[in-house]
């Protein structure tokens, strides 16, 4: 595995050290840094929330590193981005869920997910078209059969996840920032979506644009992999951060 380079750990030993207990814990974070340009497909994970090289379906094409980052006002980005071209297959790699991993603190026997103990997932999504017809566009949390994505569900028109209704937000070739509230309970499961949220303000100020359910009480949510997907239209994704708290994947490059 390559090292990563000296300004991504240092911006990673900044954003993970020690804060105030209200801030949460940021446990990992994808910055796409580190890696090859060109075709992320065998490469090495290259942060320690993930393990194991980058795979994706036959033919293995259309899944590439470019170097230029995707930004979204004041949060902190590095590195790189990750394009996905609308071939219809599915990327995907391995989160690191072992009892001593970094996702320690939200992992339960060996799956990304604890009863009541919410893990917060933020990334940063573009759609390179707006096409509805024969699309879809997403970031997907999967194990145990139980998928749940985010990003453009097959032809819908506005930004939509899958077990759950539509947002109300237009399909659009911009720059949004998405934080995921993934939750566990005893009655099943439930993902609250932030679209755009506003920064530097708490959780309890923002409103929730959609949910979804993925699963149900008798099949709990439980996350192993990270997967990408497009038909349609190219998608890029950025900045992907796994915290304890909304305020914990949302650094920012200046004081609130």
């Amino acid at each position: 595995m390559r090292s990563i380079p000296p300004t991504t750990a240092l911006l990673l030993t900044l954003l993970m050290a020690a804060r105030p207990l209200a801030a949460g814990e940021l446990l990992g974070a994808e910055p796409f840094d580190g890696y090859l340009v060109g075709s992320i497909v065998g490469q090495a994970a290259d942060t320690p929330m993930l393990r194991g090289a980058w795979a994706a379906d036959q033919p293995t094409q259309g899944f590439k590193v470019e170097e230029e980052s995707l930004t979204y006002r004041d949060l902190a980005t590095s590195g790189g981005r990750l394009v996905v071209e609308p071939t219809g297959r599915t990327l995907n790699v391995d989160l690191n869920t072992a009892a001593d991993g970094p996702l320690a603190p939200r992992v339960d026997q060996g799956r990304l997910g604890v009863v009541n103990q919410p893990v917060y997932v933020s990334f940063l999504c573009r759609a390179h078209g707006t096409e509805v017809r024969g699309s879809q566009g997403w970031i997907g949390l999967a194990g145990d059969g139980v998928e749940y994505s985010f990003g453009q569900v097959w032809e819908q028109s506005t930004f939509s996840n899958t077990k759950g209704k539509p947002s109300d937000v237009p399909l659009d070739t911009q720059t949004h920032l998405v934080v995921l509230k993934v939750g566990v309970y005893a009655w099943g499961n439930q993902v609250d979506v932030y679209l755009d949220p506003e920064l530097g303000q708490p959780e309890s100020s923002q409103t929730v644009d959609l949910q979804g359910w993925p699963g149900g009480k008798d099949a709990p949510l439980s996350v192993e992999q990270l997967r990408f997907k497009a038909n349609g239209n190219a998608w890029s994704f950025d900045e992907v951060r796994v915290g304890t708290t909304f305020e914990s994947v949302l650094p920012l490059t200046v004081e609130p």
